[in-house]
């Protein structure tokens, strides 16, 4: 039994329910991720949504769900608020509305996954003065406990909530903390980037079917290839630079220098820097439209 001594209580590990206020494709990925990797049993997790059409997924999980955000209050010591930014004023409300915040448990962690809203404006929802709030932002790798998770605190943020943050995320992938000013950079890097991944993966995709090999083929030929070089630069970290690994595979007047000079003539690294700074101004945007 692991149990994290806070000064607003005690944390027991074998106690944990996690809720899910929203249950969309990033909620949706979360429990599969943290229950495939066991750190919590499915009859611990519930979801809320008004209506049933995402809670299909939490069911065939094995998860509890419900229409009502009060009923996850009551339910979870890990609520993770996983709304559209815009939505957070209006579910907090709601649920002040119909929940005295003073009963909460003080070993309660609220956990925001909405892209853009800063914590001062989580914090200004006084969910309970001892109660720890926490900004993080994801991806759908999560699914397959291979996300990337950046978290930041609020002004309570004991050490016992970072320990519990660790036990959540380390077992799903790679957990780093960031100043809250560089969040939405990480949103544009990661909780947006694993897309422009896969379109990556799509051009390498097109291009081999585009010269004669069955898609499925291409398929496999362009992931295993992305995930080799992944696994190679992670392997080299703080040893070799990426440039360096990448003209490591490379030989004057060779294959993958024609390659890179057509990829340099078209900007690609360009258009990808282009692509992470969009997507950061964009999150953003999203979190001043949360403030309206």
């Amino acid at each position: 039994m692991i149990r994290f001594q806070c000064p607003n209580g005690q944390f027991s590990w074998d106690k944990v329910s996690i809720g899910f206020i929203g249950a969309g494709q990033m909620a949706q990925a979360m429990a599969k991720g943290w229950i495939k990797a066991g750190v919590v049993k499915p009859d611990r997790v519930v979801a809320s949504a008004p209506t049933n059409r995402n809670l299909a997924a939490f069911k065939e999980l094995g998860c509890s769900t419900t229409n009502s955000n009060v009923d996850v209050l009551k339910m979870s010591n890990i609520i993770i608020i996983a709304v559209k930014p815009h939505m957070i004023g209006s579910v907090v409300e709601d649920l002040r509305s119909n929940v005295d915040f003073g009963t909460i448990k003080k070993q309660t962690i609220f956990i925001s996954v909405a892209a853009g809203v800063p914590l001062a404006d989580l914090e200004k929802f006084h969910f309970n003065a001892v109660t720890s709030v926490v900004r993080i932002m994801t991806n759908v790798a999560f699914a397959e406990c291979q996300a990337m998770t950046a978290s930041c605190f609020g002004s309570v943020a004991y050490p016992c909530t970072k320990e519990v943050l660790t036990m959540l995320f380390e077992p799903v992938g790679s957990h780093i903390s960031l100043p809250e000013s560089l969040m939405n950079v990480f949103v544009g890097m990661s909780g947006s980037g694993i897309a422009f991944m896969f379109s990556l993966l799509e051009g390498m995709s097109d291009g081999g079917v585009r010269l004669g090999l069955p898609r499925e083929t291409s398929n496999t030929i362009a992931i295993q290839t992305m995930l080799g070089a992944s696994l190679l630069a992670q392997a080299n970290m703080g040893k070799r630079k990426l440039a360096e690994l990448r003209e490591s595979v490379c030989s004057p007047g060779g294959t993958t220098m024609a390659g890179l000079y057509t990829l340099e003539k078209n900007a690609v690294k360009a258009a990808l820097m282009e692509a992470v700074e969009a997507s950061c101004k964009r999150s953003e945007e999203l979190g001043c439209a949360g403030k309206k």
